[in-house]
């Protein structure tokens, strides 16, 4: 009896490597979910040596948001099982399920800047939640909103999408059989059938910003803003406060253009209120520009109208403090959107005290669970970012988008604004922002779905007299913008966007786009808004390392299997999935298995349950969700370790590593062949294990009985979760004239 161990007569004389192409050669995409990708590595290769061998391809992500594999596994997350047969495609000689999730384990345990930068270069793992240096995303022509300073011109707005980068992969399958560093005899197999399941791309994609911004849950804060609807919606806050006696010969209801003080621009439009000719501060906002000019910044002082034969005196009105003026969000122009800022400070400081807790919840904490983040960093004493890391390019939001915002504590005040079409720095005025371009915040720029007002722009004599409101007309979205937002004042408000709204093209339909007016400064908003969350497999090709041994050995195992039996030992894992309800109190899950005679370790991962189909989700992290201990029940042999192993910690926002727990886990990855080197992300990727012998030992499972996880929830709910229980074991594959026969 021959096996994997057995050393060769002599060494081998020659190498070569071999490209092995899919038995279909096809561009695999996002809809390719679930089905699979099969090679045929032919028996006339002979002997090929797994570890010298690589999968190779071409990756592209596709979609709004920067889509990028998941964090935990990098390109193998986008694979779900990997199945091998015999060369007659009858007999299963070797199975992985949930292989993205047992990559996902094996690198939490093996990381070093050696292995990282491995990963990153050959396994397109993206580490950080930046564009500015991503494998996936490159910025255009460096174009990028940091380096962007707001002005009162549409001009001034980055409005270029980032390009989709196509990294190549290059990097051995983490199965045995196709990892391995002994000898893979395909002539004695009859060849090898691999099949890789493509994973649902809901599962094995997440944005480079992760959840940030994405959903009301985690939406971000704004700057100290108001969003002003008219005041006649009864706020009581008048958008304007009167500069000076409010001039003379103004029209009560008349629409005039307005202007920047001492500038000959019109930045957009005032429906007066006055009495006995003069202006008051309830004037309100009407529409944006006819030109390419922005609405007016918190704080402008604008003339309304010109001085003439009808207007005798100007006069000007003050933007509030804070304000951004919405109104009914009217366009006179698609070249003048509207636009909001995203907070860079504290959280602490971006809304009031009341609402400091839901914002704090959707920043971060700045613990390990939930680390502190915000849309760019700050100098911040809490987060340990200096001033020369800005920019760090982290924008969650993407060129065409569907912009949203709430209140922090209730979903009956959300209201769709517009597409997103650009963005830039905040300008050095912004209010709250700071002084220094280290503490600039980021401006969103977005197009609201209506037409275009029509009956402008005014007319020379019109734009002295002003004219009837009532003689323009225009699309308004519904009620129009008839909510005061404010950050300042409880409850606040987040601005976000929708994960279900960049898995699909949210042109379809026509809905999102029924009046909306595209902007020639930004030319790719259609395609951006018809482009979705998604990935293309390109070059796709197995690179076999054939060795080429002495003939008299490739005989002498062709003649064991055509006689008595060619026998060599693998490593096999059982993938056992099982879900848990949310409960309180210990839990048991039965980890079926079937004729397991040489058990070597097991790796229970669980999963949120709730998690496992959201791009905005990290679904291949175990988390341990308020588990206060475990133990296993090992049949006949009973609970082990007989002391129930302590995990509570593992659960703080700071989790903190417990000895029994550590040592029953690296004994138990130690069956599997992982390589321990760092153990800072253990409670960030949790599981629990147990090994069944010493090293080079096996236990006999199938005498011992059923194997069951106990684990035991004291304090606080689990939380729905999915289990998946790799169990670690050695499996015997025999090839001989009556068949292939296997035993564990």
């Amino acid at each position: 009896m021959a096996d994997l161990d057995t050393n060769p007569i002599s060494e081998p004389i020659a190498s070569e490597t071999l490209v092995i192409k899919p038995d279909i050669i096809t561009t695999i995409t996002q809809s390719q979910g679930n089905k699979n990708v099969d090679f045929f590595f032919p028996d006339y290769i002979g002997y090929f040596l797994p570890s010298q061998s690589y999968l190779s391809c071409n990756v592209e992500m596709t979609g709004r948001g920067n889509p990028i594999p998941s964090a935990t596994a990098g390109f193998h997350s986008l694979i779900n099982t990997i199945r091998h047969y015999d060369g007659t495609n009858s007999n299963l000689l070797s199975e992985s399920v949930q292989y993205n999730t047992q990559v996902g384990q094996m690198y939490t345990y093996s990381s070093t800047d050696a292995l990282i930068n491995s990963r990153l270069n050959f396994e397109g793992l993206q580490g950080t939640d930046s564009y500015s240096n991503n494998i996936y995303w490159g910025l255009n022509g460096g174009n990028v909103w940091a380096s962007t300073t707001a002005s009162s011109a549409s001009d001034s707005i980055n409005s270029t999408p980032l390009i989709a980068k196509t990294p190549q992969m290059n990097t051995t399958i983490k199965t045995f059989l196709l990892s391995t560093d002994k000898f893979v005899p395909l002539n004695v197999m009859g060849g090898l059938r691999t099949s890789l399941q493509i994973e649902d791309y809901r599962r094995s994609l997440e944005f480079t910003t992760g959840s940030l911004g994405v959903n009301e849950e985690n939406g971000v804060c704004p700057l100290v803003s108001k969003l002003l609807p008219e005041t006649s919606a009864g706020t009581g806050i008048n958008q304007f406060t009167l500069v000076g006696a409010g001039g003379v010969g103004y029209v009560d209801g008349n629409v005039y253009p307005c202007y920047l003080d001492g500038e000959t621009e019109i930045r957009g439009y005032i429906l007066a209120k006055a009495t006995g000719g003069a202006l008051l501060a309830t004037s309100e906002w009407y529409c944006t520009s006819t030109d390419a000019f922005l609405p007016p910044d918190a704080g402008d002082t604008i003339q309304v109208g010109v001085a003439g034969a009808t207007i005798t005196t100007l006069g000007k009105l003050k933007v509030i403090d804070d304000g951004n003026l919405f109104s009914r969000l009217r366009l006179g122009s698609q070249e003048a959107p509207y636009f909001v800022d995203i907070g860079v400070d504290s959280p602490t400081n971006s809304l009031g005290a009341t609402a400091d807790a839901d914002v704090l919840a959707s920043y971060g904490t700045g613990e390990a669970r939930t680390p502190f983040r915000c849309v760019n960093p700050i100098p911040n004493s809490n987060s340990g970012i200096l001033n020369s890391q800005f920019p760090n390019d982290n924008n969650p939001f993407s060129i065409g988008d569907m912009l949203y915002v709430r209140t922090a504590f209730t979903n009956t005040s959300e209201k769709y604004l517009g597409i997103i079409t650009g963005f830039s720095k905040t300008p050095n005025k912004a209010p709250g922002a700071g002084s220094t371009d280290n503490q600039k915040g980021l401006r969103v720029y977005f197009q609201p779905n209506v037409a275009l007002v029509s009956g402008l722009p005014l007319t020379a004599g019109q734009i002295q007299s002003g004219i009837a409101v009532g003689t323009l007309t225009g699309g308004t979205q519904g009620s129009g913008f008839d909510l005061l937002y404010d950050s300042n004042t409880a409850p606040g408000f987040k601005l976000f966007i929708k994960e279900v709204d960049r898995l699909k093209s949210i042109t379809t339909g026509g809905q999102e786009i029924r009046s909306l007016p595209v902007p020639s400064y930004c030319p790719e908003l259609i395609s951006q808004m018809n482009s979705v969350v998604g990935f293309n497999i390109t070059e796709l090709q197995y690179q076999i390392k054939k060795v080429i041994v002495d003939p008299k050995v490739a005989m002498s195992d062709m003649a064991q299997a055509n006689g008595s039996g060619f026998t060599f030992d693998i490593e096999e894992n059982f993938t056992q999935l099982t879900n848990l309800k949310s409960t309180i109190g210990p839990t048991n899950t039965l980890i079926s298995n079937p004729n397991i005679t040489r058990a070597l370790g097991v790796i229970s991962v669980p999963l949120d349950q709730n998690n496992q189909f959201s791009v905005g989700k990290t679904s291949l992290n175990g988390s341990p969700s308020n588990m206060s201990n475990y133990q296993y029940e090992m049949g006949t042999d009973g609970r082990q370790p007989i002391r129930a192993v302590n995990v509570a910690n593992s659960s703080l926002k700071n989790p903190l590593i417990q000895t029994q727990h550590i040592n029953e886990l690296t004994k138990a990855t130690e069956t599997f062949g992982y390589f321990t080197s760092n153990l800072s992300k253990v409670s960030l990727n949790f599981a629990v294990g147990r090994a069944f012998s010493r090293t080079n030992m096996f236990y006999d499972l199938m005498s011992a009985g059923s194997l069951m996880l106990l684990a035991n929830y004291e304090t606080a709910s689990s939380g729905d979760k999915l289990f998946i229980h790799f169990l670690h074991h050695l499996r015997s594959i025999t090839f001989s004239r009556s068949g292939v026969s296997i035993s564990n």
